[in-house]
């Protein structure tokens, strides 16, 4: 089976068995994310800041044995502040650029995963579908 298929079916934890048990790698996995965000976000506009880079460098060095180990996933960008990536809220103001990381996000690091995106969000997250001025509608993929 593909490592395209197996993104598709697997949920986190089924992911981070594969890679703990050294079956797939974190690289191979990220790699398939980046490579579906990507092909996906012409048509779904779902990505606000691509982190490929980071994402690619902290696969080769995630820690197996740590509980969701390798597992590529999208933050939300609406206030989960990443050192160094720029945060936008949904909002035209021009986005803040964090010093740190906030708590959340480092809980996320501890856990292994690996953040590929930050997603779009409403404006400062009022409203229930993902509209913004700043980067218009975000479609559903289905």
């Amino acid at each position: 089976m593909s490592v395209e298929r197996i993104l598709w079916e697997e949920d986190a934890t089924g992911l981070a068995d594969l890679v703990r048990k050294g079956e797939l790698s974190a690289t191979e996995l990220t790699e398939a994310a980046i490579a579906r965000a990507e092909a996906t976000c012409p048509d779904i506009n779902a990505t606000a800041e691509p982190l490929y880079d980071a994402a690619r460098a902290r696969a080769k060095t995630v820690d197996r044995s740590l509980p969701l180990a390798g597992v590529p996933f999208a933050i939300k960008d609406l206030g989960i502040a990443i050192k160094g990536v720029p945060t936008h809220g949904g909002s035209r103001i021009p986005a803040w650029l964090a010093d740190v990381n906030s708590v959340l996000t480092d809980r996320f690091l501890a856990a292994g995963l690996i953040p590929i995106v930050t997603s779009t969000s409403p404006e400062h997250g009022l409203r229930l579908m993902t509209e913004s001025k700043a980067f218009g509608i975000t479609r559903n993929p289905w």
